[in-house]
């Protein structure tokens, strides 16, 4: 229980020091591209921290791990969620199945299980 709150600090605070090089790098004059590397930095980080606190222990719908990301301070969109579940998926830290979750048929993420 400690681990997750405290991956839950740690996500909230690597928003924090997002929403900060952001307004930084708006008052240097830094193009906007480079927002969209640091952000995605760190929706990665974030959702590896989410795998690692036990969050998808549950499944979860990417309307969910949104809501969930949202809460942690990062604003991303379930467009842009897929493709960071995708690659997690394809590296075998997340699972997927389809089945009716909010209800509606959708893809649901979850921890695939460890065989000891």
């Amino acid at each position: 229980m400690r681990e997750a709150r405290l991956a839950a600090e740690i996500s909230q605070l690597r928003g924090r020091i997002e929403d900060h090089e952001r307004r930084l790098a708006e008052l240097e004059g830094e193009p906007s591209s480079t927002h969209s590397v640091r952000s995605s930095t760190g929706v990665k980080a974030t959702l590896e921290d989410l795998v690692g606190s036990g969050f998808f222990k549950q499944k979860r719908s990417i309307a969910g791990v949104a809501n969930e990301l949202k809460r942690l301070g990062s604003n991303v969109s379930t467009t842009d969620i897929s493709g960071y579940l995708r690659d997690l998926v394809r590296v075998k830290r997340l699972d997927r199945v389809k089945e009716k979750l909010e209800g509606r048929i959708q893809w649901a993420y979850f921890s695939p299980k460890k065989n000891d």
